[in-house]
């Protein structure tokens, strides 16, 4: 099939990839690269995968998606159960506000995380 147009094609986008040095990047800065904050403590950024790190964390995710997989006719469970984990591993905990469509406050993830970071000694009155 022929479609006649005007129009041209122009080259593809560059590939993906660095298009600058570290050290061409931090000049553009001003400074040093900023370094990414590590997992913990815990906080709203934190995804749900970074859960699986503490006790806690997996006995939540293991909660979580049982509720998930309540939500699903079980014939759709087995085909859905990759993209639905590779979604829900990579969400943060402030998301959980808006999927539970507001069952779940900001205020009970902020003290879901203060459990999460509280020492074992501090959580016993030590």
């Amino acid at each position: 099939m022929q479609v006649a147009s005007r129009d041209r094609v122009t080259p593809p986008a560059a590939r993906p990839g660095p298009i600058a040095t570290d050290e061409e990047f931090a000049a553009l800065l001003g400074g040093p690269l900023p370094t990414p904050p590590g997992p913990r403590p815990f906080s709203r950024t934190t995804t749900l995968a970074e859960l699986r790190a503490v006790p806690l964390g997996r006995l939540a995710l293991w909660g979580l998606n049982a509720l998930v997989d309540r939500t699903l006719p079980p014939e759709d469970r087995e085909a859905t159960d990759g993209i639905r984990q590779a979604f829900l591993d990579g969400m943060p905990l402030r998301a959980l506000v808006s999927l539970s469509g507001g069952r779940v406050s900001l205020r009970a993830v902020d003290r879901f995380i203060a459990v999460l970071n509280a020492s074992p000694l501090r959580r016993w009155g030590r």
